[in-house]
């Protein structure tokens, strides 16, 4: 899964609530700078079942506020020039939903 522990922080183009889009479009960056991902099509459009992937896997860590992820997320495939198909969209905030509920049981 991408994802990457890093020391040195990225300059950023984009700030979306907690997220960056690095200036040079190649990842996703927290603010604090120490997480980043790399910024394919593959990763940023990687089925889990009948959901996104990437927006899933950052769900079942508890330190990412999803709904700043989430803008990044759409930020990232709008600068990449990538189609988010609503049905899947709605399926993934649906299985965020339920990860995060299931944390609060």
């Amino acid at each position: 899964m991408p994802g990457t522990k890093t020391s040195g922080a990225r300059r950023r183009s984009q700030d979306v609530n907690g997220w960056y889009v690095t200036a040079n479009g190649k990842y996703l960056q927290n603010a604090k700078g120490d997480y980043w991902i790399n910024l394919t099509k593959d990763d940023l459009l990687a089925l889990r079942g009948s959901a996104y992937d990437l927006p899933i896997h950052m769900a079942e860590k508890n330190w990412v506020d999803m709904g700043s992820f989430l803008n990044a997320w759409r930020a990232a495939c709008a600068r990449k020039k990538l189609t988010i198909d609503p049905a899947l969209y709605e399926t993934t905030v649906q299985r965020i939903t339920a990860i995060r509920g299931s944390r609060r049981a």
